[in-house]
């Protein structure tokens, strides 16, 4: 029913963001609640938000997707409700819909904070220490006698022995 003309003349399509489940529905069309959305008119239901998008509004066209740094593994949320991605990893791209979509930091770097978004989020260990895994939160410290003079080492042998004379 469209409200404009007189009745029983004409049927007024659903809009975009609306849907009506009913047959000889005489009052408006329902809005897609959050979680959902419809991108075409004249629907019979709403199509669910998936993985990596969420829709916190009603009557929507589409959904929103999760910020970078941050996935969602779940369909038809409500809520921002996207996930961090954890320290030690980082997401480059919108709309991630798994913690496997972050991306791991690279040996010899770490990120000790979750939510990062570029790959320069993952910083050089410092000297002194190293990272010989991926997706360090932290870097390791040489053996007390050992020293790395240089950033971003990758692994234990590169912490040298004192010389004599020396101590670290």
């Amino acid at each position: 029913y469209s409200g404009t003309s007189p009745r029983g003349t004409d049927c007024t399509e659903c809009a975009i963001g609306r849907y009506n489940d009913l047959i000889a529905q005489t009052t408006a069309c329902k809005p897609c609640r959050k979680g959902k959305y419809n991108d075409v008119t004249a629907q019979s239901s709403c199509k669910e938000c998936g993985t990596g998008n969420y829709n916190d509004e009603t009557t929507q066209s589409s959904c929103k997707e999760c910020a970078k740094g941050t996935y969602n593994d779940q369909t038809q949320q409500t809520s921002s409700g996207c996930k961090n991605c954890v320290a030690g990893k980082y997401g480059l791209g919108a709309g991630t819909n798994s913690a496997s979509g972050c991306d791991r930091c690279e040996i010899g770097k770490y990120n000790d904070q979750e939510g990062k978004a570029l790959v320069s989020d993952c910083k050089s260990c410092t000297t002194g220490k190293y990272s010989d895994e991926s997706s360090a939160v932290s870097c390791k410290d040489c053996k007390i006698g050992k020293y790395n003079a240089n950033e971003g080492k990758t692994a234990l042998s590169h912490c040298h022995d004192c010389a004599k004379g020396t101590y670290s």
